[in-house]
């Protein structure tokens, strides 16, 4: 970040520059009156005579109006220029700073468009970098024309651009040449997700929640009176009428289930052009995620606990790194829901890997160091127990029993396959998940052993990838002289000469 300088004034007035819409004022003047809402309510209603009340009420008038300014002055301060090689952008209310975007660090580029940005033909580009002390930059409230220019430049820039660990001799997801749409989300995948995601079970907080606002404003308890109660109570007295309204409030919960599946998903689609992966999504709020083939690091397969009963899984893409705090997970979800044999097909047409398979399992003795490997939680957590409320002793069993469980199932879990250019991990234990992750975009590995491994003859191989957010593939318990193995293979793929 750059403070203004007067060249930089005279830049910001030069062509190329352009500004947000006018209609980013009426968004943040909203914004503005949602946030002072509640304490302008409180003010009003608290009728308190107290010197301290008076004071924050005068203090409030002024502040409001400082932000009101600054709002005006981030409008109009606010300009940004996109090249071929940058993005600029000058900002701030009060003082001005200019942040410069090199093309070729955008790791991904989000482009939303809420319910009431369409009103006004305008959308809003979140943009990704790759590393740098902030991860995500927004030029919000443009129109939909500027910003599908924007996406062009920015595409057609990084066409020119290659991951330097591919270049060095990997083959791991390279894409496939033509523009296509790779997935798009049928109906029955929405119908079968509402089931599995247990949305519906949403609808009976929401019917709460929404009956508390609206009576705190229209006291439907005292409109009502004594009425639900007596429905119940004629509920209650005639089995038929008790079995038919609960069967009417079932239906109504998966019809609202698969109405918030739709909104979520509806219109989802993965668009690929060989250089680029496209997410696009969303009904009202639509949004749509391009992430450079070259800037995924690994894939990942997750089958949470019901769904893995019905063959569906979920497609992460591990992106690569940025630091900034505002990255979210659900940015890189490639497929939500998808089977199993699906999703692999897809991804092989995607970026061509195949997962191998059969992949190796841990030896039996890794089962015996999981079971004696000591857990200090539930050490501490027994030695409080019997000393503050030793009447609950079985709750420290309880806790035993699952850790002992937590870690059996884990040990059946854990998968692991060392292949010519990837590796493969499969772990978990109530979720699966299996990662596929080709050695050129593996960082850091390590390879360690403790006292108790050093008895059983097993070892921790632990893999570091720059991700966002950072991922660790972790293979633990393995034998020694595989643990060995895949260190010198990783050791000898970082020697190999750059092709």
């Amino acid at each position: 970040m750059l403070k203004m300088s007067v060249m930089d004034e005279r830049i910001a007035g030069a062509p190329g520059w352009k500004r947000l819409s006018p209609a980013w004022l009426f968004f943040s003047l909203a914004n503005l009156v949602k946030e002072w809402l509640i304490p302008i309510i409180l003010f009003v209603i608290n009728n308190s005579d107290g010197w301290w009340i008076k004071a924050i009420k005068i203090l409030c008038v002024p502040f409001f109006f400082i932000q009101l300014i600054g709002i005006f002055l981030q409008w109009k301060n606010y300009k940004y220029r996109v090249t071929e090689k940058e993005i600029r952008i000058i900002k701030g209310s009060f003082v001005k700073e200019e942040k410069i975007i090199p093309v070729k660090r955008i790791q991904s580029v989000e482009k939303e468009t809420s319910f009431i940005h369409r009103w006004f033909s305008l959308t809003s580009l979140k943009i990704h970098l790759a590393t740098g002390e902030e991860e995500v930059f927004s030029l919000e409230a443009i129109k939909e024309k500027e910003a599908d220019e924007i996406l062009n430049r920015i595409r057609g820039a990084g066409k020119g651009t290659a991951d330097p660990a591919a270049e060095a001799g990997g083959k791991g997801m390279q894409g496939v040449p033509g523009a296509k749409t790779i997935f798009a989300m049928a109906p029955k995948d929405i119908f079968i997700a509402s089931f599995t995601s247990f949305s519906f079970l949403a609808f009976g907080p929401f019917l709460v929640s929404l009956y508390l606002n609206i009576d705190e404003y229209f006291h439907l308890s005292d409109l009502l009176g004594d009425l639900p109660v007596r429905v119940w109570e004629s509920l209650a007295r005639s089995v038929p009428l008790l079995l038919l309204g609960g069967a009417a409030l079932i239906v109504v919960s998966l019809l609202f289930g698969i109405i918030v599946t739709f909104l979520r998903y509806g219109n989802y689609r993965v668009e690929s052009d060989g250089k680029r992966i496209v997410i696009k999504k969303g009904l009202f709020n639509v949004s749509e995620l391009a992430v450079p083939v070259e800037k995924i690091r690994a894939i990942k397969w997750k089958k949470y606990f019901l769904r893995s009963f019905l063959g569906i899984t979920e497609v992460k893409l591990v992106a690569m790194a940025g630091n900034g705090e505002d990255s979210e997970t659900k940015s890189a979800v490639l497929f939500p829901f998808l089977q199993e044999n699906r999703a692999k097909e897809l991804v092989r047409e995607m970026f061509g890997i195949r997962l191998s398979e059969p992949m190796e399992k841990l030896p039996a003795r890794a089962l015996a160091v999981k079971l004696l490997r000591p857990n200090y939680l539930w050490i501490i957590a027994a030695v409080v127990n019997f000393y503050q409320w030793p009447e609950y002793w079985y709750a420290s069993v309880i806790l035993l029993v699952y850790i002992l469980v937590h870690r059996i199932l884990s040990f059946f879990r854990c998968r692991y396959r060392l292949e010519e250019n990837h590796i493969q991990q499969q772990g978990g234990v109530w979720t699966a998940e299996l990662i596929y992750l080709p050695e050129h975009h593996m960082d850091e590995m390590v390879l360690k052993t403790s006292w108790l491994q050093r008895r059983f003859g097993l070892a921790t191989v632990e893999i570091h990838i720059r991700a966002n957010p950072s991922e660790t593939l972790l293979i633990e318990d393995l034998p020694w002289e595989k643990g060995a193995e895949i260190f010198r293979w990783f050791m000898e793929k970082r020697k190999r000469p750059a092709a």
